[in-house]
């Protein structure tokens, strides 16, 4: 069972004074990422792609990204409340 560290991260844009929870599910190499306590507070309209930025993940088109349990592979998407990140990356092995 891959254990889901939490953080909370707030990034509030000086016109848009609401906020929304999102779970933050890193795993493989980025494990180390994750936020404490899994969730980070976002400005509400925050996108896949600002996620990946203010947790500092860099990814490539062979990451994996899912939302709520389906692959995404729209990076501008726009999360809401309760949205659960998943980003894997490629497993090598042979």
């Amino acid at each position: 069972m891959i254990s889901v560290v939490m953080c909370r991260v707030v990034q509030l844009n000086q016109e848009i004074n609401e906020v929304m929870v999102i779970a933050v599910k890193l795993m493989g190499l980025l494990k180390s990422k994750n936020p404490p306590r899994g969730t980070i507070e976002l400005r509400d309209g925050a996108t896949i792609e600002e996620v990946l930025q203010g947790l500092q993940v860099e990814t490539t088109p062979a990451f994996v990204i899912s939302v709520n349990g389906q692959i995404e592979r729209n990076r501008a998407r726009t999360l809401v409340e309760g949205d659960q990140l998943t980003v894997i990356p490629p497993v090598g092995g042979g």
